[in-house]
């Protein structure tokens, strides 16, 4: 995802990848793709489809939260967004997701905060679909709002509650 992000030279096709697919935000994509200097990288393991989605691939920490009710996963990777020369920012990093009753939330590592692996609430959703085929267990969210605290990554651009990209998240099932 170099150059224009709306046409990566490295995108794999769209095959059923696993881990969290991320389309992010349509507009803030087509929008990166005509600032000069325009530009989006993927590192720390990410992939980009043909159709601009992130994959960001399982680190392993899967686990039950704390109530016993939902579930906690990690992804790994990293897509980076830059634009006039550097003034627009923006660092989505190794997001994980908290699912409980249908309704999830999404967390990156905080690109303010230099020290450590402090976390940004980024986004809430719905699971709209959650199946288990074949080892597999798949999540289908949509309804993916940016949370309050997330707008600073965005320059607060958006508001809180701004509608963006559903989310897929795939994962082998260790049941």
């Amino acid at each position: 995802m170099t150059g224009n992000p709306a046409e990566t030279g490295s995108a794999v096709g769209d095959v059923t990848l696993v881990g969290l697919r991320w389309a992010i935000k349509g507009s803030f994509l087509d929008y990166i793709a005509r600032a000069p200097g325009g530009t989006g990288a993927l590192s720390d393991g990410a992939l980009a489809t043909e159709t601009r989605q992130v994959v960001f691939g399982p680190d392993g920490e899967q686990r039950l939260t704390a109530d016993h009710d939902g579930r906690s996963l990690a992804f790994r990777g990293t897509v980076t967004f830059k634009a006039y020369s550097g003034v627009l920012f923006v660092r989505i990093s190794n997001p994980a997701v908290t699912i409980n009753d249908g309704i999830g939330e999404l967390t990156v590592v905080d690109p303010f905060n230099g020290e450590g692996e402090q976390r940004l609430r980024l986004a809430t959703f719905e699971i709209e679909d959650h199946l288990i085929v074949d080892g597999f267990e798949h999540w289908a969210a949509s309804n993916v709002r940016l949370a309050q605290e997330g707008r600073e990554l965005f320059n607060d651009v958006y508001p809180a509650g701004e509608l963006l990209e559903p989310i897929t998240i795939i994962v082998a099932n260790k049941a």
